[in-house]
């Protein structure tokens, strides 16, 4: 009879936590968090007073771009909307089904898609646009005037600085 022994060894490593003063430093000082919790709330707010239009803020915007861009590279698009590609395809996708926007090959490259917005997407953001501004007019009331374009300009700031 052959008898196998295994012999385990456990080395144990400290575990370092963070200190509840860090936690709530990162809780109250972190930009993301802060921005993410509040993009969260405005994009749902802009959600819901589109929803009558069938569409959300970000197709919203992202068809306000291909409109004034003309037609574009997706690449570009990407870039101008600060999507990544998935993301920016699969709206692509959705726009696309609802005959909002179209893509071709460039006659450059044909490796190169091309998006364009189609007239039946010019006609949902004008059907679109009144929505809009009801919930532009809602958000930016948290804020005074003044307040409202140093926020914007604060924005414009830190998206240029990173």
């Amino acid at each position: 009879m052959n008898l196998t022994i295994y012999v385990y060894a456990f080395i144990l490593i400290p575990v370092q936590r963070l200190s509840k003063k860090q936690k709530l430093e990162v809780r109250q000082f972190c930009a993301h968090a802060h921005l993410k919790r509040t993009v969260r709330k405005i994009t749902l707010q802009y959600d819901q007073v589109l929803a009558h239009t069938g569409l959300h803020i970000t197709q919203f915007t992202l068809l306000v771009t291909a409109s004034l861009m003309g037609e574009v590279a997706v690449n570009d698009l990407a870039a101008q909307l600060a999507l990544d590609q998935t993301t920016l395809s699969r709206n692509l996708q959705v726009l696309q089904r609802h005959g909002l926007v179209e893509t071709v090959p460039s006659p450059l490259d044909a490796r190169v898609r091309l998006v364009r917005i189609t007239p039946e997407g010019e006609a949902a953001l004008a059907r679109a646009y009144p929505a809009w501004r009801k919930a532009q007019e809602e958000v930016s009331a948290a804020l005074n005037p003044q307040e409202y374009q140093q926020f914007l300009g604060f924005l414009s700031r830190l998206e240029a600085s990173s």
